[in-house]
């Protein structure tokens, strides 16, 4: 994720999709320290993340 991150610019978004129930924290976590804004959401037993680079 950081590594995808570091190469979109401002305003732009990165999906990810994950299985790990963990990665709700984690992701809201890391999103928040880089002034990033997060959206989620969940489809059966898939998350689904939206993070907009600020």
């Amino acid at each position: 994720t950081k590594k995808a991150m570091d190469e979109l610019e401002a305003g732009q978004v990165l999906e990810i999709h994950a299985t790990d129930k963990g990665a709700k924290n984690d992701l809201a976590a890391w999103a928040k320290s880089g002034g990033h804004e997060l959206l989620q959401t969940e489809e059966g037993d898939v998350l689904k993340f939206w993070i907009k680079k600020g």
